[in-house]
């Protein structure tokens, strides 16, 4: 018994579980200049890190953001201004859903620009299936983003950088994971997909 309360009290007091994200960033950045030999590790953990992606925890997060959002935060966004002008209900709805959606379109950029294609396939999915999962549950001034400015937005991200080899694959997984928006979807996506690869 005697040691489970020591190993508690050791866990509790150390200045590692204490630590901020700023501090463990600073922390990691100093442990690194006075261990190089560990750079070769550390890097192949950041990879290990940034790369695996599992749509299915994507979805959750993606879903986990709009927790929350009701009719009363879009009206606290909407109407007048002191400056003069008016945001409509559904521009304001639109903004906030921008908003929640932003962080998860940046880290699908940040695969992109890495060159991660396979994972940056895992984030597509994921996202386009928490949006999905979002249908009926937003307010009626934002329910048509999750299948359109939402889809759009990924879809449109994914084609410019997608290869072609991808395609056939996205559409079989959205005629399967997202039957009530493939008629939509599937157009949309070639139709992005043609004018990235074939531009004018």
């Amino acid at each position: 018994m005697a040691t489970k309360t020591a190993s508690r009290k050791t866990k509790d007091t150390s200045a590692l579980n204490r630590l901020g994200q700023g501090e463990q960033v600073q922390l990691l950045s100093q442990l690194l200049e006075a261990h190089p030999e560990l750079q070769a590790e550390a890097e192949a953990l950041a990879q290990k890190m940034i790369t695996t992606v599992d749509p299915e925890a994507v979805a959750e997060d993606v879903t986990w953001a709009f927790q929350g959002f009701d009719q009363e935060e879009i009206w606290d966004r909407s109407g007048s201004d002191r400056f003069g002008g008016y945001t409509e209900p559904v521009e304001a709805a639109g903004q906030i859903c921008e908003e929640r959606f932003e962080p998860y379109m940046e880290e699908l950029e940040r695969l992109l620009s890495m060159a991660q294609m396979e994972p940056a396939l895992a984030q597509v999915k994921g996202l386009l299936l928490g949006l999905y999962r979002l249908k009926g549950e937003l307010p009626p001034e934002a329910e048509d983003f999750p299948s359109e400015s939402g889809a759009f937005r990924v879809l449109d991200t994914w084609a410019k950088k997608a290869p072609a080899s991808s395609d056939p694959s996205l559409v079989a997984w959205i005629e399967k994971e997202l039957p009530d928006w493939a008629s939509h979807l599937e157009p949309l996506w070639r139709g992005l997909s043609n004018r990235a690869r074939n531009p004018k």
